[in-house]
């Protein structure tokens, strides 16, 4: 097994465009596990072909109920389809209907940042280290080639996620 097959990630002589439909054609799979951080849960929610996104669902705090987004990867050979959107709408429904009323998570390039506009509205996102900045402040310094990261938060209480894709949770899911 190769390095890259081992970090989840395909190598295959199979046409990029086959494995999206099959991707296409599939319900997001999910599952829940208690984690020891923090009396969080931890959600992830995949796709096959090294497609995921997980993060940490917090308890109640003094903002509501806050999950943050530890890692969403795709595939490189399944980029730039929509994949990575259709994660984080799944990911953040399934955090909702769990009570989370903020998401946040690391950016740490204009693809991320990008894929948190699509999917929220450039509109809805504030962003934790200048709060007074606005999207096309930090579009514009990743564009420029800078190299650093920003958290990026929404409050899920504004965003409408009801037709938004579900993702099947497994039923070995540890949340009891």
């Amino acid at each position: 097994m190769s390095t890259e097959e081992k970090r989840g990630h395909i190598i295959s002589q199979e046409d990029p465009n086959d494995l999206l439909e099959r991707i296409n054609n599939q319900l997001p799979q999910a599952a829940w596990v208690k984690s020891t951080h923090q009396d969080s849960l931890v959600l992830s929610v995949w796709f096959p072909y090294g497609c995921n996104i997980s993060g940490r669902l917090f308890p109640e705090g003094p903002n509501g109920r806050a999950v943050r987004v530890d890692m969403i990867s795709v595939s490189p050979y399944l980029q730039r389809k929509g994949i990575g959107s259709r994660l984080l709408r799944s990911f953040t429904r399934a955090a909702v209907n769990s009570g989370a009323t903020v998401l946040s998570g690391e950016i740490v390039g204009i693809e991320g940042l990008k894929t948190m506009a699509r999917v929220f509205g450039k509109e809805n996102l504030w962003f934790f280290a200048e709060n007074n900045c606005k999207f096309d402040y930090y579009e514009q310094r990743f564009l420029s080639g800078g190299n650093f990261s920003t958290r990026v938060g929404v409050d899920l209480t504004h965003i409408d996620v009801s037709s938004w894709e579900l993702a099947e949770i497994s039923p070995e899911s540890d949340i009891s």
